[in-house]
């Protein structure tokens, strides 16, 4: 598909139904019906209290040098959701979702074997720990300073969500290990914060200091880095970001593996009020060893070539302007390994005066551990 006919494409949309869309991507999970919630005062007042006295989480530690294995690319999670387009004034709108620069002395990433991946035919509940789930919310209802004989935990067999309720709080862990924080009501700011959806970098920054600074503990956390994720615009042209925050690790690799495994993602409600946190803790117990990574020249050239995967439709060429290149790893549900990949965003066009980014993923692992390469977005059908 060609630049004029994907932007045409996205104009011939239904203004109403693109709102309906944008709206339905803005809808947050609500807590559990069961529980009930008083007033968030005491529980701002025990993480207050609570923090200098938190252990913090492990780091996501590189794997061994081990023996390499082939691995092999599943292409099912590119095609599990819409397609992965950006639109912004300029590229430089749009906040990077890695620690890594060009700078960092990087030569070989870990790659994990997904302890139990979906697959296309298989939507149903996956086979995870239920005993880790129970230790996970156990450790996050000790850091929120809830009693552990007022407790109460319960399971949603439709969708495999284990939760335990206090008084103004929920917590949820889901099949791939996020725990999910619910205060209900929120808990309220200092006036001089605008914590709101479409609050500005500027203010996004300035939230995340405070909440930094108070709630440290609760994510588990001795040394939090902040980074403010986004910045990419609606058909409205309104712009939105997401503060997340991540531990310090003592290098490059650390510092990427913990802020694209462990990382915490802090949401408000409709009253600009602290309301969810998620913190990312998905099971890495099963490591393949360190596999050598090629250089971003490298993976360039391998995307002007045909070699990435993508849910963009829209075919690269030699002509493609490359507006935005970084390091990053794909976890999700789908994937047979978490391993690294290039995310490149490629000027695609123009649509309501915006410019439209398509990202396309280059694996990062260098192609003689690979068992069949992609091509032009997929994998091609002639492995064994």
């Amino acid at each position: 598909m060609k630049k004029e006919d994907l932007c045409d494409a996205i104009g011939l949309l239904d203004d109403d139904l693109l709102h309906e869309a944008d709206h339905f991507r803005a809808m947050r999970p609500r807590p559990h019906r069961h529980l009930r919630f008083l007033g968030g005062g005491l529980i701002a007042a025990a993480l207050l209290l609570l923090f200098l006295m938190i252990p913090a989480s492990p780091p996501v530690q590189p794997a061994p040098d081990e023996p390499k294995q082939l691995l092999q690319i599943t292409p099912g999670s590119f095609g599990a959701s819409g397609a992965e387009i950006l639109m912004a004034d300029d590229v430089k709108e749009l906040r990077s979702v890695s620690p890594w620069n060009e700078d960092a002395q990087i030569d070989a990433l870990p790659v994990y074997v997904n302890p139990d991946p979906l697959t296309d035919d298989d939507y149903g509940l996956q086979d995870t720990d239920g005993n880790k789930m129970k230790q996970m919310l156990s450790a996050a209802a000790e850091r929120l300073g809830l009693d552990p004989d007022e407790l109460r935990f319960y399971e949603d067999a439709d969708s495999g969500c284990l939760y335990v309720g206090s008084e103004g709080v929920e917590l949820q862990v889901d099949q791939a290990l996020t725990l999910t924080i619910t205060f209900e009501p929120g808990i309220t700011l200092p006036d001089d914060l605008h914590f709101t959806y479409t609050a500005s970098y500027a203010e996004c920054l300035k939230v995340s200091e405070y909440l930094k600074e108070r709630y440290a503990g609760v994510i588990g956390m001795r040394d939090p880095q902040i980074a403010i994720i986004g910045g990419d615009r609606d058909i409205d042209g309104v712009q939105r970001y997401a503060i997340t925050m991540y531990e310090k690790g003592e290098t490059a690799a650390e510092d990427l593996l913990n802020q694209q495994f462990r990382s915490a993602v802090f949401s408000c409600d409709d009253e600009g009020r602290l309301w969810i946190i998620r913190i990312h803790d998905p099971d890495l117990s099963q490591q393949c060893g360190e596999y050598p990574i090629i250089s971003m020249q490298e993976a360039e050239s391998l995307l002007k070539a045909g070699t990435y995967l993508s849910n963009v439709p829209y075919a690269i060429s030699e002509e493609d302007v490359i507006a935005k290149g970084e390091l990053v790893y794909r976890h999700d549900q789908f994937d047979r390994y978490f391993m690294p990949y290039y995310r490149f965003l490629v000027d695609i066009g123009e649509d309501k005066g915006m410019r439209c980014y398509g990202a396309f993923y280059v694996p990062a692992v260098s192609s003689e551990y690979i068992e069949t390469m992609p091509h032009e977005g997929d994998i091609p059908q002639t492995a064994g």
